[in-house]
């Protein structure tokens, strides 16, 4: 095999197939990037068996051929070289040799792609095609409620539905839930639960004016835009039916600013210490955020105008969970609750949002 490209060109689709290595690996060759030239496309992979990235770029070809390569030893050899220089790959036998126009020289020690395990394979049974920007719209809106617990893995993920010609993007952690659709022409299936560092790395590289394309089959997605194709598996496990726990007719509703309650809930967060707990009391007119840290003998409040249309009440929530959630609203937020303890929603345009209340003291 024999190439040569920009540093930075490559750069980048080392950076795609990076996303998919595991920093510790019991299969040796799973650590390495697997490389491939097919006359002037150059195709970069990195899987752990759950997941795989590749990325595929256009480059001055010579010779095919392919080599596994240290993914670690190769990034940062790349990385550390000026991003306009040209770098030429080739590889006699097992060894990778590397240099420059500027006359940087280095070989790296590899392994026959034959060594590596083959790709996911499986008939897809619902294909969909959707803007970048409305992909990214999806996950900022849901993928920020994905439980961290280990002990249960159906919540690690995000799950996606695909019904009626529309795609359902939804994630909890039993505290919080955020739940938004779009529409596209697809065909319906049941829903699957996919990784969240999937549409992490798909986001990341920042593909704005481009199309996404997902294929779903029953073990695997795939998701590809024109250079790129990341795969994963879903993860196992049934996911809680949470249409049944958002409610449908909470009569209090309280409208406020968004960027007031922000600002309200950081500034008394000041003295909680470890606790994020704000207090609103909600009245006709005015919110008053407070925080009182027993511990610390302190206490701090702030008010916020409103407008309610129901009964007062007080009502206590995760502050640092509140603010997350008021980030990605409209500038006119309405708070819909039913008491104290029951769960309270926001809900926009194809989008909902719900946060569990916490009990007062």
């Amino acid at each position: 095999m024999r190439f040569n490209t920009k540093v930075a060109d490559l750069l980048q689709a080392l950076k795609v197939a990076k996303t998919s290595i595991a920093s510790r690996n019991a299969i040796a060759c799973l650590m390495n990037f697997k490389i491939e030239l097919d006359s002037n496309e150059l195709k970069v992979s990195g899987s752990d068996l759950d997941s795989d990235s590749k990325c595929m770029i256009d480059v001055n070809g010579e010779e095919d051929g392919g080599i596994l390569v240290d993914s670690d030893k190769l990034f940062r050899m790349i990385n550390a070289q000026p991003k306009t220089q040209i770098v030429t790959l080739a590889t006699d036998d097992d060894i990778l040799n590397v240099f420059t126009d500027d006359g940087f020289k280095a070989t790296i020690a590899g392994y026959a792609v034959s060594d590596y395990p083959d790709d996911l394979e499986g008939e897809f049974d619902t294909e969909f095609s959707l803007n970048y920007n409305d992909v990214s719209w999806l996950v900022n809106n849901s993928a920020f409620a994905v439980s961290k617990d280990k002990a249960r893995l159906h919540l690690n993920g995000v799950y996606l539905e695909f019904n009626d010609n529309k795609v359902t993007f939804t994630a909890t952690d039993g505290h919080r839930l955020g739940t938004c659709s779009t529409s596209t022409e697809l065909s319906n299936r049941d829903g699957v639960i996919l990784p969240v560092n999937i549409f992490n790395n798909l986001l990341a590289l920042g593909e704005l004016d481009t199309v996404v394309k997902f294929s779903v089959s029953e073990y695997f997605i795939r998701i590809r835009t024109q250079n790129i194709e990341l795969q994963s598996k879903y993860l196992e496990g049934v996911y809680p039916k949470y249409k049944n726990v958002i409610p449908k007719n909470n009569s209090n509703i309280v409208t406020f600013k968004r960027d007031d309650m922000i600002d309200a809930i950081r500034r008394v967060l000041c003295l909680t210490g470890k606790s994020n707990n704000v207090k609103l009391s909600i009245s006709n007119g005015n919110i008053e955020v407070s925080v009182r840290n027993s511990d610390a003998g302190a206490e701090s409040s702030l008010n916020v105008p409103c407008s309610l249309d129901g009964e007062s009440i007080d009502i206590g929530f995760n502050g640092a969970y509140m603010v997350e959630i008021l980030k990605k609203c409209l500038d006119d937020v309405s708070l819909r609750m039913g008491g104290a303890l029951s769960a309270t929603t926001i809900e926009e345009e194809n989008l909902t949002f719900l946060l569990m209340p916490l009990r007062l003291s």
